[in-house]
């Protein structure tokens, strides 16, 4: 099972991306593979701004979250009070943003692997989960 951060998703959306064609390959052999795939819920609106911004043009953002939904192998995790409770946990105990934090309780909670770009999210979330180097 592996969470994936939004990072991974926006730099598989924009090939001006530094990361960009590792992040598509990393993503297409997780469902190739047949991977569980969760993201929490909150990653669509950090998905969407990313894309609107970087596009200027909010329909591409809005079509693009749309599709993920219709992505196989991917589990939607709502963010209940106990991811909410954990993430406060992760966020103050590891100095991790706050969105960030929500992608280590995910991880934590479903005994997943934690897959990010983030370079701080990766060093914070390595010691309470396993992080995967893509």
């Amino acid at each position: 099972m592996v969470i994936i951060d939004a990072s991974i998703v926006v730099s598989c959306y924009f090939k001006k991306e530094k990361f960009h064609k590792k992040a598509k390959e990393f993503l297409k052999k997780l469902i190739e593979q047949k991977e569980t795939i969760l993201l929490p819920e909150i990653a669509f609106p950090e998905i969407a701004s990313a894309i609107a911004r970087g596009t200027g043009n909010p329909k591409y953002a809005t079509e693009f979250c749309r599709e993920i939904r219709n992505l196989p192998n991917f589990i939607f995790v709502p963010i209940d009070q106990s991811i909410s409770e954990l993430s406060v946990e992760i966020a103050s105990n590891y100095f991790l943003r706050g969105a960030d934090s929500i992608y280590v309780a995910v991880a934590y909670k479903y005994n997943g692997a934690l897959a990010t770009l983030d370079k701080k999210q990766r060093e914070g979330a390595s010691k309470i989960v396993k992080v995967i180097d893509i």
